[in-house]
């Protein structure tokens, strides 16, 4: 087991990417708090499962963008585990208009969640992981479309362009007692890149790299035991990019 005796907070944890890691990073012996948003809680299909690690698991209530969540959600992780090994900024929106059709509310809600949430959640808990024993990890989940860009989605492109920003800032200045890395995923098989609702265009969009498919959960979370295990020991600041060659740096 690459994650054993470790305790991992994942935000958005209750279904796609941010589950997945959840379920894998249990697999790999570590401890999870799933944070999760009240209107989209975890299904009756996955709390069962969770139930076979419920020594290792804690479920809490989490809205990035409210201050006191986040405090709480902290707290609770401590008071339960003792320490964050590793801390996943995984809670994100996304917001498909073009800029013109772009409210200034629906921009700040989208950075409320996907930047500030990240930024705020890594404020609280970076002070424990400094005064740990062990080192430990942040790892931001941002997207290919930092690199590429994509027409009606500037507010989430700059958003996750930002997270790689933090990404490195933050190498240079918590490194070596914290490793801060991102992922930075291709198009994958999400309730929020469902390629079953998708319409032709769209499909064919993202479709248009040299994999020709849609990638995994199973796939980021794989990457994310690895940036969380000590086989990544000498990596810091570096965003890897599970995203089928969408995106070649």
């Amino acid at each position: 087991m690459k994650l054993k005796n470790k305790t991992a907070l994942v935000t958005g944890a209750s279904r796609g990417i941010g589950l997945s890691i959840a379920k894998r990073f249990l697999s790999e012996g570590s401890n999870v708090v799933l944070s999760y948003l009240a209107k989209d809680p975890l299904s009756t299909e996955d709390l069962g499962i969770l139930q076979r690690y419920k020594e290792q698991c804690l479920i809490v209530e989490c809205d990035v963008r409210i201050n006191q969540h986040i405090e709480r959600c902290v707290e609770q992780t401590l008071s339960r585990f003792s320490s964050i090994d590793t801390l996943i900024n995984n809670a994100g929106v996304a917001h498909n208009a073009p800029l013109t059709e772009t409210t200034m509310d629906q921009f700040d809600d989208l950075m409320s969640v996907n930047l500030r949430g990240a930024f705020n959640m890594s404020r609280c808990a970076i002070p424990s992981m400094l005064e740990a024993t062990v080192s430990s990890s942040i790892i931001n989940i941002s997207s290919e479309l930092a690199y590429l860009g994509r027409a009606k989605n500037s507010a989430y492109c700059a958003s996750k362009a930002a997270l790689i920003g933090l990404t490195r800032s933050w190498a240079r200045e918590f490194s070596p007692k914290i490793r801060v890395n991102a992922i930075a995923p291709g198009p994958t098989s999400t309730r929020m890149c469902d390629p079953n609702i998708m319409h032709e265009e769209e499909l064919a969009m993202e479709l248009n790299n040299p994999m020709k498919r849609f990638g995994r959960c199973s796939e980021i979370a794989a990457t994310a035991v690895f940036l969380a295990s000590d086989e990544s020991s000498y990596f810091t600041g570096q965003c890897l990019g599970p995203n089928g060659g969408a995106a070649m740096y």
